[in-house]
């Protein structure tokens, strides 16, 4: 008890205690204090997620940009075929620091490749270590220009990839540049043309993880990736698995690039030039069957085929008011066969957990295509399932997934969150992904999302169609974004 002296309380000296003074303290009583009127319930950081477990309470942050592209796209009425965008916030990036470039670099580099870098490139099992050995391989095959650029490459995307945008990546992207117009004499060989593919494809990764400021060149390296591909004999018996393996590689990130070019509404010379080339054939290179999961693509082949249709169909029409029953007939000839897509796994050596993951990203990628395809057509005449049913199976594969690597399915699924349960679980496994995976191509995933749902949230009369907000938000960043 207090006895009130001043300047302490004579009790607290006695017993050797610092007496707190006699300011103003508040008590929160506990639950079972049946003399307080007001007692003290803990709030719990943890809120509900779809299936029942706890998840991490998120907030998203809604700016003055976020206001203003409110009330741009609401101002008037913005077509599919419009051409108009909002432009990009005007922040800018922080300096990086800046590595050197001796030897011991070089080698952490190809280290740090292997073991981590490589891994964000391909989404393959643990146990399927081939595609890191090949490129490797393709490096070190000799010391011509073609090897050289593959090294280069290498390093270079190691190096955006460990330590972000920075002058000595720009160098070594430059030094691969540079072999690989030198080594172009004539007709390549089939290991030549299978290093500039692997080079190719490692410069267009490395302006995917961190754009430079100039450009976004992506489009350009899988338009010119394609045309060598193109080039090699469709002669099974001629070629062995590492073909394969690539061709694939490319044929992924072509189809996926169908879906940024349909919604990016910002005139570009790299976007023209992968408007112009041409689709590749997957049956040059995939002799599996077409519905057994291809672990690269995350789907199967047929499954894959079927999006690229779904994304050059829904660049045809425009408004509802143009459709004639031609294009009402097409929208259920691909309903019906997204429908009756049945996917299988074959691959040997996996885990059940592994083989589980495996099944549910590639039902996820179909069930994200039906999806779009609604969204994008709008109800479909004559459609036997409602939009809710597909929604609802998304959800339930994604309550059971820890993370997912594939941007498109998670960013279709994920831009139909609508309650904060939904929404917490989408931000749950973005950010997991990017914790675990390496997965840098995510950022535009959360972007997308965040900026979907504020921009909906927002618009409760429902002002814009679909494909026109999607395409409004896309076109705000600052480059060409890429679903893979």
């Amino acid at each position: 008890m207090c006895d009130r002296h001043e300047p302490g309380c004579w009790n607290c000296v006695r017993s050797g205690r610092v007496c707190p003074g006699y300011g103003v303290r508040l008590s929160w009583p506990d639950e079972n204090n049946q003399r307080r009127a007001v007692v003290f319930e803990p709030i719990s950081s943890l809120l509900p997620g779809v299936d029942g477990q706890p998840v991490a309470t998120r907030f998203i942050g809604v700016t003055c940009w976020d206001i203003e592209m409110h009330y741009f796209t609401t101002s008037k009425y913005l077509h599919r075929d419009s051409q108009v965008y909002y432009p990009p916030s005007q922040l800018k990036k922080a300096k990086v620091w800046e590595p050197s470039m001796d030897g011991q670099f070089k080698s952490e580099l190809i280290a740090y490749f292997r073991h981590v870098a490589s891994k964000s490139l391909i989404l393959l099992p643990d146990n399927q270590s081939g595609f890191c050995d090949l490129l490797l391989q393709l490096a070190v095959y000799n010391t011509n220009p073609t090897s050289r650029a593959v090294l280069y490459s290498l390093l270079a995307l190691s190096s955006t990839h460990r330590y972000g945008y920075h002058s000595a990546a720009n160098q070594l992207k430059v030094k691969a540049i540079v072999d690989l117009r030198s080594s172009i004499h004539g007709e390549l060989t089939y290991t030549e043309a299978l290093q500039h593919i692997a080079a190719g494809m490692l410069l267009c990764y490395s302006e995917i993880f961190e754009p430079s400021e100039s450009s976004f060149q992506w489009p350009l390296y899988i338009a010119g990736v394609k045309r060598v591909a193109q080039t090699i004999s469709s002669d099974d018996t001629a070629h062995g698995e590492e073909w394969s393996i690539l061709f694939s590689w490319i044929y992924y990130h072509d189809v996926l690039a169908l879906f940024s070019l349909l919604h990016w509404r910002r005139a570009s010379f790299e976007r023209e030039e992968l408007v112009r080339s041409q689709r590749l054939e997957l049956r040059l290179a995939i002799t599996q069957a077409r519905t057994n999961i291809n672990v690269i693509f995350g789907c199967s082949p047929e499954m894959l085929d079927l999006l690229a249709d779904v994304f050059q169909f829904c660049g045809t029409f425009t408004h509802k008011s143009t459709w004639i029953y031609r294009i009402e007939e097409q929208l259920l000839f691909h309903n019906t066969r997204l429908m009756r897509t049945r996917q299988q796994l074959l691959l040997q050596g996996l885990t059940k957990v592994e083989s589980s993951h495996i099944e549910d990203i590639a039902e996820l990628y179909r069930l994200a295509a039906l999806i779009y395809l609604h969204r994008m057509s709008g109800p479909l005449p004559g459609a036997s399932t409602d939009i809710r049913i597909y929604k609802k199976l998304a959800f339930d594969i994604l309550s059971r997934l820890l993370t997912c690597e594939r941007a498109f399915p998670l960013s279709i699924v994920g831009c139909e969150a609508e309650t904060d349960e939904q929404r917490s679980l989408v931000l749950s496994i973005i950010s997991k992904t990017q914790r675990e995976s390496n997965i840098r191509s995510l950022a535009c995933v959360e972007r997308l999302v965040k900026t979907k749902w504020i921009q909906d949230d927002l618009d409760e009369a429902d002002t814009l169609p679909y494909s026109c907000r999607l395409s409004l938000i896309i076109s705000s960043s600052d480059f060409l974004p890429t679903f893979i």
